[in-house]
């Protein structure tokens, strides 16, 4: 129930908000080197897929791209099904980082 009201109102005020909210992210955030980890403060132990996010981030991962003059990246189902495993393990564990906090990457 809260999930609908809460995509209810993202609806709503994203037209409103979105150009600030983009405009103001690209003056904050946190550098993290690659072999860094970010302990959250949260946990969530049933993510919800949410394709739509995941082809919003590839798309704004290639603007980027093309605005450096490198070619765009496409979306590879067989590296999803890792990626989706290792973000779950995140939220549920409540860290960011490319490895887990065993140090293994996804090669291990």
């Amino acid at each position: 129930m809260l999930a609908g009201e809460a995509e209810w109102a993202n609806r709503k005020l994203a037209p409103i908000f979105d150009e600030a909210i983009r405009r103001s992210m690209t003056k904050v955030g946190t550098e993290v080197k690659p072999n860094e980890t970010v302990t959250l403060h949260f946990t969530v132990k049933n993510p919800k897929l949410r394709t739509d996010l995941e082809a919003k981030m590839l798309e704004l991962v290639n603007e980027e791209r093309a605005r450096e003059g490198l070619p765009a990246l496409v979306a590879d189902p067989e590296l999803a099904v890792v990626a989706r495993a290792h973000a779950r393990d995140m939220f549920a564990r409540g860290y960011f980082s490319h490895y887990t906090p065993e140090k293994a990457d996804p090669f291990d």
